[in-house]
C-alpha cells in the first residue's frame, strides 16, 4: 500500500509534505529548546554571580586599587578566581551558549570589562596572568 502510494504524483508530493513538515517542525523545536536552555543557562550564571562573585567582584576591584596588595597570596587569588570565573562566562557568550543581551542588560557584561580593564591597568599583576584571559578581554566584542 505505501509503495502503491509512492506511485502517484499526488502520493510522492504527501510524502515529501510529511517529511519536510516533521523536519521543519523538529528544526523549530530545537531552535525554541536551545534558546530556551541559553536563558535558563543565563540565569544560573547570574544567580552564580549573586550567590558567590557579587562579594568578590567588590573585593576584587579594592585589591586592584591598591595593586601592593596583589603581593598577599589570597588577593591575588580572588582576582584569579574571579578573572577565570569571567573568561568562563566569555566563553559561553563566544559559543552562544548564554544570551549576551540578557547579561549586558544585567550589567555583568560591564562588571566583567571594568574588571578586566582594571587588572591590565595595574602595574602588579604578574602572578594573575591577565594575558591568559583573551576571551574575557573582547568580551564587549563576542
Amino acid at each position: 500500500m505505501f509503495l502503491d502510494a509512492l506511485q502517484s504524483p499526488t502520493g510522492i508530493a504527501a510524502l515529501i509534505s510529511i517529511i519536510f513538515g516533521g523536519l521543519a517542525g523538529a528544526i523549530i523545536s530545537a531552535y525554541f529548546s536551545n534558546e530556551s536552555e541559553k536563558r535558563q543557562l543565563t540565569v544560573k550564571i547570574i544567580c552564580d554571580y549573586m550567590d558567590k562573585y557579587s562579594q568578590f567582584d567588590g573585593d576584587c576591584m579594592e585589591i586592584l586599587k591598591k595593586p601592593e596588595s596583589l603581593s598577599y597570596f589570597k588577593n591575588a587569588n580572588k582576582i584569579i578566581y574571579f578573572g577565570n570565573w569571567g573568561e568562563t562566562v566569555a566563553i559561553l557568550i563566544k559559543r552562544n551558549c548564554i544570551d549576551k543581551k540578557i547579561l549586558e542588560e544585567y550589567g555583568l557584561i560591564e562588571k566583567l570589562d571594568e574588571f578586566y580593564t582594571s587588572i591590565v591597568s595595574t602595574s602588579n599583576t604578574n602572578q594573575c596572568k591577565p594575558e591568559k584571559w583573551l576571551n574575557l578581554k573582547k568580551i564587549r566584542s563576542l
